[in-house]
């Protein structure tokens, strides 16, 4: 497959299907996350993988306490788009049936050049969903995780850093949509 014709084929997944990720498909994706650029060549992340099903119940659990608070936010802030609100909160509620999920934390709390550190567990996320495109596997980018940091760095990663966000993953049960881009974002010189 052409690199830009997957950049430009993948999509959001929030349904996927009953079918099981193989073990070596979610290592191979883990691995392209930890090849990322990264700032100073620290690698500051830290990746959870939670595919068990007894994980994978306790980690819904955590995201169905942050509907309302969730919500709330995202009434604030897309007071007109009633639809994604409700397919965010579907979505939230079971984590559209996702067969594993990857929560990207930093290694540590860095105190020095903490955006740069968040740029590289980002980049380290960004791999991992072109990854996992590329073996048509789905995937969906979450940041809403940030309301119950606490409880998730508490038990999946005690002593690490902050989260910046997790990863759903599971075969497509539904074809995510395109959105156009953007005009008046990029100037050559």
């Amino acid at each position: 497959m052409n690199l830009l014709n997957i950049i430009k084929g993948r999509r959001s997944i929030r349904k996927y299907s009953d079918k099981k990720i193989s073990e070596e498909d979610l290592r191979e994706i883990v691995e392209a996350g930890i090849w990322a650029p990264s700032g100073q060549n620290r690698q500051p992340w830290y990746y959870v993988v939670i595919h068990s099903e007894s994980e994978m119940k306790r980690v819904r659990n955590y995201f169905q306490g942050i509907l309302p608070s969730l919500e709330e936010e995202l009434k604030k802030s897309l007071p007109r788009h009633e639809e994604i609100i409700r397919e965010t909160l579907d979505f939230t509620k079971d984590l559209g049936n996702a067969d594993a999920v990857i929560l990207a934390f930093l290694q540590k709390d860095y105190e020095d050049i903490v955006g740069a550190m968040y740029d590289s567990v980002a980049a380290g996320i960004q791999n991992m969903l072109l990854m996992a495109y590329s073996k048509e596997i789905g995937s969906c980018w979450q940041t809403s995780p940030r309301f119950i940091e606490d409880e998730l760095r508490r038990y999946y990663a005690p002593g690490k850093g902050k989260l910046v966000g997790c990863v759903t993953l599971g075969y497509a049960l539904e074809e995510g949509r395109a959105t156009v881009r953007k005009d008046g974002r990029v100037k050559f010189l």
